[in-house]
């Protein structure tokens, strides 16, 4: 069959893909806990049109509970909880018995006793040192104000708000609607673009930085802000473990070599279940070389595996879940001057989550460089609300 030019001319045009674009008032992007606190808060009053969140893979429900309860505990100071008793009174919060311990000839010891880890601690790993608090995931919520039955039933409330979506680019735009105001539009991969009035972001602010279109003409003070959030790779691997492995629910640090300065391997085990005769724990690594691909992570999760069978007989690998991000670990925040630049650049950013910078409680709290992952989530998320955006 023979194609004339206008033929091929109206074949190439009609081939071309048309740009979506939607306007929304109000869209969050992450997908961890404090973006689905925040979607549920906001949901009260925004409708599907008016608030969306976007999401970069199929997540549920059942996911974002394994990921919480599987992930090493993030309360380790007793000043995290006096803070968080300000804001959220009616959760409850339990101190683990056992003291985190380190490995060293074939012997667990802890950190206050005389002996000294066979390595020294790299990067954040000294935060883990300190004993840990728990608290009901449950109670939690409601002290949120949460409905416990808008968490179960979250997969259906997603449904009609969430896009999963992947994010090529940001951009910082000025409004030509007054009703519509297009502060941000967001660029997706299948030639869809999100405008919105308010941008809410619960992932690392790195990320946001490097997705942000014409970031050169940013002033060099806001740029600095950014720059000085320190974030650091990790991996977590989860183990279902057939028999019991360690007696009690308990930290410990393996470290990853004698030899080298390597760092430790990270983990927390929880009761052993006589009944099905199975004891889940978890093992979280900082991966601390410069270049690193996934056959570096590998090596990695060999090395840890090679370290549980060597020190604990009755481990096996009956059961496992890996998870990798490239800002697991976070370094401290300087709140005030990221706050005073950022916010003062961008009054329709909002920052939710681990590495969100806080800006309504310097009065109320004295010491935030102590605040790290689900405390700083916590905050972020109250500061949030009281933002009445």
């Amino acid at each position: 069959m023979a194609f004339g030019l206008s033929s091929f001319k109206k074949i190439k045009e009609n081939s071309k893909v048309k740009l979506e674009k939607k306007f929304i008032q109000t869209i969050i992007v992450g997908d961890d806990l404090a973006s689905f606190w925040t979607f549920l808060e906001l949901r009260k009053t925004l409708a599907p049109d008016k608030l969306r969140i976007i999401l970069p893979r199929e997540v549920s429900k059942q996911s974002i509970q394994n990921k919480f309860f599987s992930q090493l505990h993030q309360i380790r100071s007793e000043e995290s909880v006096q803070i968080l008793q300000k804001f959220l009174p009616n959760l409850t919060f339990h101190k683990t018995e056992k003291s985190p311990v380190f490995y060293k000839d074939t012997e667990f010891k802890e950190f206050a006793s005389k002996t000294r880890p066979a390595t020294p601690l790299l990067g954040v790993e000294s935060f883990y040192t300190n004993e840990y608090y728990s608290f009901p995931l449950e109670e939690l919520l409601r002290s949120l104000g949460i409905a416990v039955e808008d968490w179960e039933n979250l997969d259906c409330l997603l449904e009609k708000y969430r896009d999963d979506k992947e994010i090529t680019y940001i951009e910082k735009t000025k409004p030509v609607d007054l009703i519509d105001k297009a502060n941000w539009t967001l660029m997706c991969k299948d030639d869809l673009c999100f405008e919105c009035e308010n941008l809410i972001w619960s992932k690392e602010s790195k990320l946001f930085l490097s997705l942000l279109k014409n970031k050169e003409e940013l002033p060099e003070d806001v740029m600095q802000a950014f720059d000085e959030i320190q974030y650091y790779p990790g991996f977590l691997v989860s183990f279902e473990n057939e028999g019991e492995v360690f007696s009690g629910e308990q930290t410990v640090f393996l470290p990853q070599s004698l030899t080298h300065e390597w760092g430790y391997f990270i983990g927390e085990f929880f009761e052993y279940d006589s009944n099905s005769n199975k004891q889940n724990f978890t093992f979280s690594g900082q991966i601390h070389e410069e270049d690193f691909n996934a056959e570096e992570l590998a090596k990695k999760i060999k090395l840890l595996k090679r370290t549980l069978k060597r020190i604990f007989t009755n481990f096996n690998e009956s059961k496992e879940s890996i998870y990798f991000s490239e800002g697991m670990f976070v370094g401290q925040i300087q709140d005030k001057k990221f706050s005073r630049e950022v916010k003062n650049h961008f009054p329709s950013l909002f920052f939710i989550g681990q590495t969100a910078p806080l800006f309504y409680l310097k009065q109320e709290v004295q010491n935030l460089d102590s605040l790290s992952y689900i405390t700083r989530s916590l905050l972020s998320f109250y500061e949030l609300k009281q933002s009445q955006l």
